[in-house]
C-alpha cells in the first residue's frame, strides 16, 4: 500500500511518522509514503497558495487551483483521496479496517481557515474528522489516519496476534496488562494472571475487558449507562483482579462467574473491592504501545 500526504508543511509529517513502528515498517517495504510540499504548486514567484475568502471574513483560504494541482501531481486511478477537515465523517477503527484494504491513499491536509469548498465538491473522494476539537492544521489528523491504517497492514507490526485483541477490534475496550514488578508501591498483580492456567486467564481477561468498557466507554456497546450505574470519576469505580460471584461489574451488568483467582471480596464505596488496586483508565486505542 501507499500513502501520499499533501501538506504545506512537510517536516510536521516526516518526523514523526519516520520513528519507531512505521519508521521501521516503512524502510523495511511494508509499506510506502510520500510526503509533498502543496507550495511547490504555488501561483507566481512566491508560490501563494491561499487568498482572502469572497464576502469577507477573517483568515486566509487555501487556493482551489494549487491543491488541484497537488493531487493531480499524484492521483491514480486507484487512489482514494481524503480531505482532512471537521465537517468529515468521524475515523474509527472500522474506517481504517476499510482503509487498509485500499492500494493508495491520499490524504489532504487543510490549514489556515481552510480549503476552498471546491475542493471537497469536486476534487476529493471522501472527508475524514479524528473528533470535535481543532487543530492548527490537518497534518495531525492525516499522521493518525495514516498510523491506525498502517499498523493493520502485513509485515507492520512484530506481533500480529495482538490485532485480534486490542482495543475496538472486539466490541469494546481491551483488557488491562500488567508486567514485572509483581508487586510495587503494594500495587499488586492479579493473582489470576500468576496461575499459569489459560483457560482463567482468558474468562478473567474477558471479564475485565466487558466491565471495563461498560464502566468507561458503553457507547461502544450500542447504549448508555443506565440510571444509578453511572461509572465514578475515579479510576477506582472499575474492576481489578478477579470477580466473584458476589461482586458485580461496574455499569450494571448481570454478576460474574466463579472467582478464578483468590475469594471474592466486598465492593468499597468507590466502586472497587477491598484490597484492589485502582486502574488507570484508558486514554486511547493503545496508539502509543507499540
Amino acid at each position: 500500500m501507499r500513502f501520499d500526504v499533501l501538506t504545506l508543511f512537510p517536516a510536521m509529517v516526516e518526523g514523526p511518522l519516520g520513528a519507531s513502528v512505521l519508521g521501521r515498517a516503512r524502510a523495511a517495504g511494508a509499506f510506502e509514503l510520500g510526503v509533498h510540499d502543496i507550495r511547490a504548486h504555488g501561483i507566481g514567484r512566491h508560490q501563494v497558495v491561499d487568498d482572502t475568502p469572497y464576502g469577507g471574513g477573517s483568515g486566509m483560504v487555501m487556493r482551489v487551483d494549487v491543491v488541484d494541482a497537488a493531487i493531480a501531481a499524484v492521483r491514480r486511478p486507484d487512489s482514494l483521496v481524503v480531505l482532512t477537515e471537521p465537517s468529515g465523517r468521524r475515523f474509527d477503527q472500522a474506517l481504517a479496517r476499510e482503509w487498509a484494504a485500499r492500494p493508495h491513499l491520499v490524504l489532504v491536509c487543510g490549514h489556515y481557515e481552510g480549503m476552498d469548498a471546491r475542493v471537497r465538491e469536486h476534487l476529493v473522494d471522501d472527508c475524514v474528522s479524528i473528533g470535535d476539537y481543532v487543530l492548527t492544521g490537518g497534518e495531525y489528523a492525516a499522521m493518525v489516519v495514516v498510523d491506525a491504517v498502517a499498523r493493520l497492514l502485513p509485515g507492520v507490526l512484530g506481533n500480529v496476534g495482538s490485532l485480534a485483541e486490542e482495543s475496538f477490534t472486539r466490541p469494546g475496550l481491551e483488557y488491562p496488562h500488567y508486567t514485572r514488578p509483581r508487586s510495587h508501591r503494594g500495587w499488586e498483580v492479579p493473582e489470576v494472571l500468576l496461575s499459569g492456567h489459560h483457560g482463567r486467564v482468558a474468562a478473567w481477561r474477558e471479564a475485565e475487558a466487558d466491565a471495563r468498557t461498560r464502566a468507561w466507554r458503553p457507547d461502544l456497546l450500542g447504549g448508555g449507562v443506565a440510571e444509578g450505574t453511572a461509572p465514578r470519576s475515579a479510576p477506582a469505580g472499575a474492576p481489578s483482579g478477579a470477580r466473584g460471584e458476589d461482586a458485580s461489574p461496574v455499569g450494571g451488568a448481570e454478576p460474574g462467574s466463579a472467582s478464578d483467582g483468590p475469594s471474592p471480596r466486598r465492593p468499597t464505596p468507590g466502586g472497587g473491592r477491598e484490597g484492589d488496586a485502582p486502574l488507570r483508565p484508558m486514554l486511547d486505542a493503545r496508539g502509543t504501545k507499540e
